[in-house]
């Protein structure tokens, strides 16, 4: 008699075998997330990240300053307060406040700046409006609106657009290109880099890493060593400005698993 397998059975099979395949991969690629970067312009005093027992950024330090970050009950970032430690007081030097809106968040900025976010559905930054509240004054008055168009994910342009076509930010642009690697700020808020950013550059997004930079007075070129988890462990940046004068720097990145 010619043995048959049932064909319900055998989909079945090859289900679970995909996803014990499927399983096993996700286990090779798991997140890390970072712990310090170092930078050659001042290697005596890294970025130090720290992070709570659910794995969220909880403070940043460099040199005399941190931050600490608060949450909400959905683990989304509402508030960042900076302190010096050369102060005396335990008092912060600024508090920053963060509302969550259905199209992305507000961020009121030491006070008197208000940014107002606007994020897609891939996790992006597509629009930026910043206004400043004068000493004394209630309300705000718009400093610039900054335009950012998306090539897909591998790319970006931002233009700022301010009141008065006489101020020497308007017109303002800045280009990004972005590589299909690991960002060494993966698994970072989106809204936590846009309070500070970690870098040389903003962060329009928490996913992958700046190969290049350009705005009207220079560029910069990025390459990078990456571990075997696909993050990257150093950055070379060449930088030349529009009079021909260059920098060459490096960043050394450290992670830990998550």
């Amino acid at each position: 008699m010619r043995f048959q397998i049932n064909p319900i059975i055998l989909f079945c099979l090859v289900l679970l075998i995909a996803i014990g395949c499927k399983k096993e991969s996700d286990f090779d690629k798991i997140p890390l997330r970072i712990k310090k970067i170092t930078n050659s312009r001042d290697l005596e005093n890294p970025v130090i990240f720290e992070y709570d027992s659910l794995g969220l950024l909880i403070k940043k330090s460099h040199s005399v300053f941190y931050t600490v970050i608060e949450y909400d009950k959905n683990r989304q970032p509402i508030k960042f307060i900076d302190y010096d430690t050369r102060e005396s007081s335990s008092a912060p030097m600024f508090i920053s406040t963060l509302t969550w809106t259905k199209d992305g968040f507000e961020l009121i900025w030491h006070g008197w700046i208000k940014y107002i976010y606007e994020i897609n559905s891939e996790n992006q930054i597509i629009s930026n409006i910043s206004y400043s509240k004068p000493i004394g004054s209630p309300s705000y008055n718009t400093m610039y609106t900054m335009n950012i168009s998306w090539s897909g994910k591998t790319s970006l342009k931002t233009v700022l657009k301010t009141p008065s076509i006489d101020d020497n930010l308007n017109g303002w642009y800045e280009n990004y290109k972005y590589s299909s690697n690991y960002s060494q700020f993966k698994g970072i808020n989106i809204a936590t880099l846009a309070y500070n950013p970690f870098s040389y550059w903003y962060q329009f997004q928490p996913d992958y890493c700046i190969i290049e930079y350009s705005n009207i007075t220079y560029t910069a070129n990025i390459t990078y060593e990456f571990n075997e988890q696909n993050f990257p462990i150093r950055a070379d940046i060449k930088t030349i400005t529009s009079n021909g004068m260059t920098e060459d720097i490096y960043e050394l990145y450290e992670y830990e698993p998550i």
